[in-house]
C-alpha cells in the first residue's frame, strides 16, 4: 500500500497505520529525502472505512492491486468469502462470480455497484508474473458456490412425525436440531463449496408457514444479490403429498417454494421428511430435489443426516432399503433415481 500526495508518492510499502477518528497515522518507506511517518485527516468519516478496510485486508493477505496496462489503479479485495474489484478508490464491481485469468489479463463479472456494467477486462504490466497474479485467482476460489438454508419443523401435530421417533424431547425439536447440527457441520467441512446462512427452527406452537415463507423469501435475495445458487434443506413432519408442515396446520408445497425462488439459479432441496419424494417426481427436471424416503413410505428419524452428513454406512444402506426407498431428481432429468447418501448430498451424474 502506497501513499500519494497531489499525486506524488510519498510513503510507499507502508508497515503501520493507525487511526483517530477521521485522522490516519502511518508509516513506511519514504518515496524522497522526506521523512516517512505521515498524518492526514479525512474530510468525512467514510473515507476513513474504506481506506481502514483495505489496510486490515491487506493485513489479513485478502487484496491485491496494481496500476494496469491502461493506467487505471486497479484492486481486488476479499470481503468474507467475496471477491470485490475497485478502480481508482471506487468500487466497481461487488460479490464477483466470474474471474478468468489468461495470461497477464483479467476477465471479471458480478454485481455492478451503479450504472456501469459489470463485466470487465483489466490487464496487469509486465513486471507481474502469472505466478503473483494467481494469488488473485485463489482469492476468488474462496467463493462459494452453492448457499444452503436449514428449516426444522416438529413437535407438533401436523403431518407425518418420521418413524421411531426419539422420545428424548417432548417437543420433538432436538431430533430435527440434531440433524440441522449435522448439516451445517458438513457445510464447514466443506466450506470450500458451501455457505451456511442459517436456520429457521419451530416446534410445539410456535412457528408458522407464513413466516417461514419470510425467511425463505430473505434467503432467494440474498443468492440472487451474491449470484450464487441456492440449497434448502428441510427436517421434519410432512404430509402425504410430500409438503411441509408447520405448527397451527400451516404448510409450503414445492410449488410454493419454488415461486418464492428469485435467485436467478435452479432450486436444490433436501427434503428429509415422510412421503418427501412426492416432491422429487413434481421436480420434473426444474429442480434437484434429494427425498429421504419415496412418495408412498414415511422417513426414518436420524437416518438421512446420518447417512448423507455423517457418512454412516449403516444408514445408508438403511436409506436404499425398502422400507425408506429415498430418492433423487436431478436438474433437466424427469426421471427418480434410488439415492443412498454415500456421496454425500450429490445424485448420481
Amino acid at each position: 500500500m502506497f501513499y500519494y500526495v497531489n499525486e506524488q508518492m510519498k510513503v510507499q510499502w507502508l508497515t503501520s497505520m493507525t487511526f483517530d477518528g477521521n485522522t490516519i497515522n502511518l508509516d513506511g518507506t519514504s518515496a524522497g529525502s522526506w521523512g516517512s511517518a505521515r498524518r492526514t485527516t479525512a474530510r468525512t468519516p467514510d473515507v476513513v472505512q474504506k481506506i481502514r478496510s483495505w489496510w486490515t485486508s491487506l493485513q489479513k493477505d485478502e487484496m491485491f492491486g496494481f496500476v494496469d496496462t491502461d493506467g487505471d489503479q486497479v484492486a481486488f479485495q476479499l470481503n468474507g468469502r467475496y471477491l470485490n474489484y475497485w478502480v481508482k478508490g471506487e468500487l466497481k464491481v461487488k460479490d464477483l462470480n466470474k474471474l478468468e485469468l489468461r495470461g497477464r489479463t483479467f476477465h471479471i463479472d458480478g454485481t455492478s455497484t451503479g450504472s456501469h456494467t459489470s463485466a470487465r477486462v483489466t490487464t496487469a504490466p509486465d513486471d507481474f508474473t502469472t505466478g503473483s497474479l494467481d494469488f488473485i485467482v485463489q482469492l476468488f476460489r474462496k467463493r462459494p458456490q452453492r448457499a444452503v438454508m436449514c428449516i426444522g419443523s416438529a413437535g407438533h401435530g401436523s403431518g407425518t412425525a418420521k418413524g421411531a421417533a426419539n422420545a428424548k424431547d417432548s417437543t420433538g425439536l432436538l431430533d430435527t436440531k440434531d440433524d440441522i447440527e449435522d448439516c451445517k457441520r458438513y457445510m464447514i467441512e466443506h466450506n470450500s463449496f458451501y455457505e451456511f446462512i442459517g436456520a429457521y427452527e419451530v416446534s410445539g406452537i410456535i412457528g408458522s408457514a407464513d413466516d417461514c415463507k419470510r425467511q425463505l423469501q430473505k434467503f432467494f435475495e440474498y443468492c440472487k444479490e451474491k449470484r450464487i445458487a441456492p440449497i434448502v434443506y428441510y427436517t421434519g413432519h410432512g404430509d402425504c403429498d410430500g409438503d411441509w408442515r408447520f405448527p397451527n396446520g400451516g404448510y409450503l408445497t414445492y410449488d410454493q417454494v419454488k415461486a418464492l425462488n428469485v435467485s436467478g439459479w435452479k432450486l436444490e432441496i433436501w427434503a428429509d421428511c415422510c412421503y418427501a419424494g412426492q416432491w422429487a417426481k413434481k421436480a420434473n427436471g426444474t429442480a434437484r430435489v434429494i427425498a429421504a424416503a419415496s412418495g408412498e413410505k414415511k422417513a426414518i428419524n436420524r437416518v438421512f443426516a446420518r447417512a448423507v452428513f455423517n457418512g454412516s454406512q449403516a444408514d445408508q444402506d438403511r436409506l436404499w432399503s425398502g422400507d425408506i426407498d429415498a430418492i433423487s431428481a436431478d436438474f433437466d432429468v424427469t426421471s427418480t433415481d434410488y439415492f443412498r447418501g454415500d456421496r454425500g448430498p450429490v445424485v448420481k451424474s
